[in-house]
């Protein structure tokens, strides 16, 4: 009896911790204001065994349409 209730309360435990995963939003778009003028770097660290699928635009200010995309 004391086993089942120690797995049920294991249970209830990892729900709880997980449960805000579950809630957390996921990132679809990152802003970047760079300067005019000057050296633009962006750079991504990329870890191994991991997928990693991204569409750069450059833009200009006023612009509606992309310039470049890279």
């Amino acid at each position: 009896m004391r086993r089942g209730g120690v797995v049920m309360l294991r249970l209830t435990v990892v729900r709880f911790l997980l449960w805000p995963l579950l809630l957390a939003p996921g990132t679809t778009a990152v802003w970047l204001n760079l300067p005019a003028s000057g050296t633009k770097c962006v750079s991504e660290e990329i870890q191994p065994n991991v997928v990693v699928i991204a569409d750069y635009v450059v833009t200009s200010d006023g612009a509606d349409i992309a310039l470049q995309t890279i």
